[in-house]
């Protein structure tokens, strides 16, 4: 949703087509971009895949191989579909504050895809996703030049849960609703 790099990893590999699938649904239905899907790189080391997820710049990468969280200059989240956990890279770590909204949405999605149905997935993603938007549709502001955007002091002056506003400021700006 924020237009960042993913990595996603799981042991089980329909599991992980599963998950990797799922991703453009988050926030990015409407661009219609299943391109950014790397579904299974077949080796964290391979040079060749490496380069094309640097050229591609935002993507979402399918592993079975653990060992692809230690390339943590080439994601900005890691999602461990086997675990349960999600880690952030220490570089993103600005735009991945989470708040209670962040947990609610992983522990919703991760519920969904632990059963393996694409249905619920879809419904899950697509019912959190929409809740997102309109909160960011009901947060805009009309200007005085007739432009209806997002700043980050109009978030901060809502009086929005702790690390929302960053996060809120970020899909904003990722949907074009913030000034030029």
């Amino acid at each position: 949703m924020l237009k960042k790099r993913i990595f996603v990893y799981s042991n089980d590999v329909n599991q992980l087509m599963t998950c990797v699938r799922s991703f453009p649904l988050i926030g990015g239905w409407h661009r219609q971009n299943w391109d950014l899907l790397r579904p299974l790189i077949s080796s964290p080391t391979s040079e060749l895949e490496i380069k094309d997820l640097e050229t591609a710049g935002v993507y979402v990468a399918g592993f079975t191989d653990p060992s692809a969280a230690s390339l943590q200059s080439h994601y900005d989240l890691f999602c461990d579909f086997t675990t349960s956990a999600i880690t952030i890279a220490p570089h993103a770590q600005t735009d991945f504050r989470l708040a209670r909204f962040h947990q609610q949405t992983i522990q919703a999605f991760l519920k969904a895809t632990s059963e393996q149905d694409d249905q619920s997935v879809i419904k899950v993603v697509a019912q959190k996703t929409k809740e997102l938007l309109d909160t960011l549709k009901k947060l805009t502001v009309q200007h005085e030049d007739g432009s209806s955007t997002i700043t980050m002091e109009d978030l901060s002056q809502r009086g929005l849960p702790p690390n929302m506003d960053v996060f809120l400021f970020n899909v904003a700006k990722a949907e074009g609703l913030t000034p030029r």
